[in-house]
C-alpha cells in the first residue's frame, strides 16, 4: 500500500469556517485484476487498467482517483455496484492536482459481464474517450440512478444493442463535451427525463438502425437526434417531444411498425432538421408502407424542413393512418404523397405552410377522408388528385382550396362533390362514370361547383369530358355548376351512352372546343340549363 499526498479542504461542521490542509491516504490499484466479491470504501486509487472478472461493491463516500488514461474494465461475470447515498455520494473522478475532461477514460462494461451492475448515487468526472464515459456493449444490463457525469471529453453514455436499463433516473449530464446519450433505438424506451446543463451537443443521439420492440419515446427535456430509422415495431412518441433530422435522414415504417405521435396542443412533438439555419429539404420525410401495422398517428406534430420527390410524408398502397392538429411547414417537394388507395382513419385540422409544390397528392379513393385544411404560401395553391377509381361512396368536401383532377373512373358507388368545390381537370382528363357508379355535382345558388381547366392561361379543349355510361346508376346529376374548357376528345363537356341518364338544373357550359357541349344518346332531364349538341 502506497501513500499518495494532495491537499484537500475540509469540509465545514457545525458553523465552523477554518480550512486546513489534510493528508488522504489511498490504496492503489496498478493493472489490477477482481477475481471474486470484493467491497471497496475509503480512498483508492486506479491506474493502467482495473479488470473486473467479480462483484466489486463500492460503498458510499468512497472516493476513486483515476490514473491518466485509466479505464474500468468490466467482463467474465464481473459487475460494479456502486451505492452512495444523497448526502454522501461515490465520486469517481481524476488524479491530477488540476483536472481536465478526458483525463481518464471510462467505464467499460461488456456482453460478458453480470446482470448486476448497478450506478447509484455517484458522481463521474473528468473521463472521456471516443467510447463515452459510459460505455455499454449490446446486451449489457445496467441500472442508473442519481448519476452525474460531469466535465466528459466526449460522449456521456454510449450503448449498443440489447442494452438493458432497467433503472433510469435522476440521471444529470454537466459539461459533455459531446452527445449526452449514444445509442440504437430499442434502447430509447428504457430512459426517463435527465438533467442538462452546459453541454456541447445538447442532444440523446439514436443511431442508424432498426426499432423492433413496442416503444415509447418520453419527453426527456432534450432533443433526439436521428439518423435514418427503420420502425418495425409501435413506437409512440410522447407530447412535447423534439426530434432532430440528420442531413437526408429517412424514417421507414414498416413490418407491423407503426409511428405514434401523441402531442398535445401546447406540447406538440417536434419533427425539425438538426442544422443551426434549417432549409426545407434537409431531411427527407416519412415513408409509411403496407405492411406496417393499423396504429400509424400523427396528433398535434410539427413536421419541419422536410421533402423530398416522395413528399414529406409518403404513404403506400394498402397503408392506413390518423392525422390530426399536424403542421407541415417548409417542405421541398409534396407535403403528403398517398401513392395509392390509403385508409385515412381521421384528418383534421392540419396546415400547410411555406410547401414548394402541393400539400397534398392522392389518389381518387382517398379524397372522400379529407377534410377543410389551413394553408398559407403554397407553390401549387390546390389538392392535386393523380387518377384511380372510385369504389367507395362519399363526398369531396370543399378543402378551402381546388382539387387538380387527373382522369378517373367512378363504380359501384356514388360520388358527391361539395357545394363551392372547384375542379382544375389536368390536360385530357376524363371522368368515367359506369358499373352502377354515380357522379353528382352538388353546388347551390349562392356556392356553385366550378369544374375548369387547370391551365393558368385556359382554352376550350384543354381537357376531355365527363363520361356517363349505359351500366352507371340513374342518380349521376349536375346542380348550379359551371362546366368549361372541355371538349379535348370532339364529345364536348358531357357524353352520355344510350341508355344512360343524367339531371342537369342550372348548369352552365362554356367554352369547349368545338362550341358544342353534349353529345350522345343518353337521357337527360334538364332544369333551367341550356346547351348545344356536338354533331
Amino acid at each position: 500500500m502506497k501513500k499518495l499526498f494532495l491537499f484537500a479542504f475540509l469540509f465545514t461542521f457545525f458553523g465552523c469556517g477554518s480550512e486546513d490542509e489534510k493528508e488522504i491516504t489511498f490504496i492503489i490499484h496498478s493493472s489490477e485484476t477482481i477475481t471474486q466479491a470484493t467491497t471497496w470504501s475509503g480512498n483508492h486509487k486506479i491506474q493502467g487498467t482495473l479488470t473486473v472478472n467479480g462483484q466489486l461493491n463500492i460503498d458510499a463516500c468512497t472516493l476513486i482517483h483515476m490514473d491518466s488514461d485509466s479505464v474500468i474494465h468490466v467482463s467474465d461475470g464481473g459487475s460494479v455496484v456502486a451505492v452512495g447515498r444523497e448526502n454522501c455520494p461515490i465520486e469517481i473522478t481524476s488524479a491530477k492536482e488540476i483536472p481536465a475532461a478526458g483525463d481518464w477514460s471510462g467505464i467499460e462494461i461488456y456482453p460478458t459481464a453480470s446482470s448486476n451492475n448497478e450506478f447509484t448515487w455517484v458522481n463521474l468526472k473528468y473521463a472521456g474517450s471516443d467510447y463515452g464515459a459510459f460505455w455499454l456493449e449490446s446486451n449489457v444490463t445496467i441500472k442508473f440512478s442519481n448519476l452525474t457525469l460531469e466535465n466528459i471529453k466526449d460522449n456521456g453514455i454510449v450503448f449498443g444493442d440489447d442494452t438493458k436499463l432497467p433503472v433510469f433516473s435522476n440521471v444529470k449530464f454537466k459539461n459533455v463535451g459531446s452527445y449526452l446519450i449514444e445509442g440504437y433505438a430499442d434502447g430509447f424506451k428504457q430512459l426517463t427525463p435527465i438533467v442538462s446543463e452546459n453541454n456541447s451537443k445538447n442532444y440523446v443521439y439514436v443511431k442508424n438502425g432498426a426499432l423492433t420492440e413496442t416503444a415509447t419515446w418520453k419527453n426527456l427535456s432534450v432533443p433526439y437526434l436521428l439518423e435514418s430509422l427503420d420502425v418495425e415495431a409501435p413506437l409512440t412518441i410522447k407530447e412535447g417531444t423534439i426530434l432532430n433530422m440528420k442531413n437526408d435522414s429517412v424514417i421507414n415504417v414498416s413490418n407491423s411498425g407503426a409511428i405514434i405521435t401523441q402531442g398535445t396542443e401546447l406540447a406538440p412533438v417536434v419533427f425539425n432538421s438538426e442544422k443551426s439555419t434549417p432549409e426545407a429539404g434537409d431531411w427527407s420525410g416519412f415513408e409509411i408502407y403496407a405492411t406496417s401495422s393499423n396504429q400509424n398517428s400523427f396528433q398535434h406534430t410539427y413536421i419541419k424542413n422536410v421533402g423530398n420527390y416522395y413528399g414529406a410524408l409518403w404513404l403506400e398502397d394498402g397503408s392506413e393512418i390518423s392525422i390530426s392538429n399536424t403542421v407541415f411547414e417548409n417542405v421541398k417537394e409534396n407535403a403528403i404523397t398517398m401513392a395509392g388507395v390509403i385508409k385515412v382513419k381521421s384528418f383534421e385540422n392540419n396546415s400547410f405552410k411555406n410547401v414548394e409544390k402541393y400539400p397534398i397528392v392522392t389518389h381518387a379513393n382517398n379524397v372522400k377522408d379529407l377534410r377543410p385544411i389551413i394553408h398559407e404560401n403554397l407553390g401549387k395553391e390546390r389538392v392535386l388528385i393523380n387518377g384511380g377509381h372510385v369504389d367507395t361512396t362519399g363526398t369531396w368536401l370543399n378543402l378551402s382550396l381546388p382539387y387538380e383532377l387527373e382522369t378517373i373512373d367512378i363504380m359501384e358507388s356514388t360520388l358527391t362533390v361539395e357545394e363551392g368545390v372547384e375542379l382544375l381537370m389536368a390536360p385530357e382528363t376524363t371522368v368515367r362514370v359506369f358499373d352502377n357508379g354515380a357522379l353528382i355535382l352538388n353546388g347551390t345558388t349562392e356556392n356553385r361547383v366550378i369544374v375548369k381547366s387547370s391551365k393558368s392561361a385556359p382554352a376550350g379543349g384543354d381537357w376531355s369530358c365527363f363520361e356517363i355510361y349505359a351500366t352507371a346508376s340513374n342518380e349521376s346529376s349536375f346542380r348550379n355548376a359551371d362546366i368549361m374548357h372541355g371538349g379535348y376528345s370532339g364529345y364536348g363537356h358531357l357524353w352520355i351512352e344510350d341508355g344512360a341518364t343524367i339531371e342537369l338544373e342550372n348548369v352552365i357550359f362554356g367554352e369547349s372546343k368545338d362550341s358544342c357541349d353534349v353529345s350522345g344518346d343518353g337521357n337527360i332531364d334538364e332544369t333551367n340549363t341550356t346547351y348545344d349538341i356536338c354533331e
